[in-house]
Parts: structure tokens; C-alpha cells; sequence
């Protein structure tokens, strides 16, 4: 390949720029692009992101404390073995901490949780989680998945048999719930 060529081909597929270039200061001015994207796109992004890090967006700048909650119809995705520390194999009251403050402050405001996913690998009492599942149903919770793997709890409220707007019921757990005669979830 002659000279020429290859000085064109090098014009024409510039190297790539490395992540921290892409996404901080291009032109070394020091401008944050991505939150200067409209708050809609910001939201569908967050919208893609595990709840775990979505979540943690909020502490960025004030532009970014209240656009998780802004997320139309959030699935809420939680693991909490992906939550707790690794070097304890303990019950984490940040755990329950996080959890309280995700459903009481800040998705306060929202009026409708498409999905929840919880898998409790700890035993947070079914207090907690009844509570959890109290408040994704008064948000009107179209799809929920309970996967309790402790054999000392589980979720115990009979409200997930006559939902209006549940659709999707998947509950695994060791301990036993009375389930009614008649179960009724809203249909597709």
C-alpha cells in the first residue's frame, strides 16, 4: 500500500478515544455531556441500568438526585447478594436501610412499578418484606418475582392473590403461605 493511501485510511478511522475521554472532556474544557442530555434520554438510560447502580446515580449533582425516581414505570431489580459486603456473611441492616429508603423516599412519588425482582439470600424477617411487597403492590406492580432462598422467612401477605393490577406471580420460598381458594390477578 503506497504512502498516500495509508495517510488516508489513518484520516478517515481516527483512533478511538478511551472511555475516560468519551465520557468526561473530549475537549479538555471540562464540560459533563452526559448531563447536559435531555432528562428523558438520561432516564432511559438509567431505565438500562442495574437498580443498584441507577440508584446511585442520585448523588452526582442535584441534576441527578431526583432522575431515578423519574424513571416512567421502573423494573426494580434487586439481588442483595450483590448488595451486601462480601467479607460478611451476616443479615446487613444496610440492606433494610437501602430498601426502606428506596420505597419511602425515593420512589415515593412514583405511581407505577412495572416489575419487582427481589432474591433475599439473608433473612430481613417477613416484616420487612411484606412491607416491600405492600408498597410495590399499592404502586401498582404489574410483574413480581419473589425469590426467598433463607428457609427462616418469606413474604406472608395474602394481597398478592387479588391484585388488580398484578399480572406475573413468581414466588419461590421455603416457607409455607396459605394460598386461598380462589386466586385472582388482573389480566393481560
Amino acid at each position: 500500500m503506497d504512502t498516500a493511501l495509508k495517510r488516508h485510511k489513518h484520516l478517515h478511522n481516527p483512533p478511538s478515544p478511551t472511555c475516560h475521554e468519551t465520557l468526561a472532556n473530549v475537549n479538555n474544557n471540562g464540560e459533563d455531556r452526559i448531563s447536559n442530555l435531555p432528562e428523558s434520554i438520561l432516564c432511559h438510560i438509567l431505565s438500562k441500568l442495574p437498580t443498584k447502580f441507577a440508584v446511585r446515580t442520585t448523588i452526582l449533582s442535584t441534576k441527578w438526585n431526583n432522575l431515578f425516581a423519574s424513571i416512567p414505570n421502573p423494573t426494580i431489580n434487586i439481588n442483595d447478594s450483590l448488595l451486601l459486603n462480601p467479607h460478611n456473611n451476616t443479615t446487613n441492616s444496610n440492606f433494610i436501610n437501602f430498601m426502606n429508603h428506596l420505597f419511602t423516599v425515593t420512589l415515593m412519588d412514583v405511581p407505577t412499578i412495572d416489575k419487582l425482582h427481589l432474591q433475599c439470600h439473608h433473612d430481613y424477617g417477613y416484616s420487612n418484606i411484606d412491607e416491600w411487597v405492600s408498597i410495590a403492590l399499592k404502586r401498582n406492580v404489574t410483574g413480581l418475582s419473589l425469590f426467598i432462598i433463607v428457609r427462616s422467612t418469606g413474604v406472608s401477605i395474602l394481597g398478592l392473590f387479588d391484585s388488580t393490577t398484578l399480572v406475573d406471580l413468581l414466588l419461590s420460598q421455603h416457607y409455607g403461605l396459605n394460598v386461598p381458594d380462589s386466586v385472582f390477578l388482573a389480566e393481560t
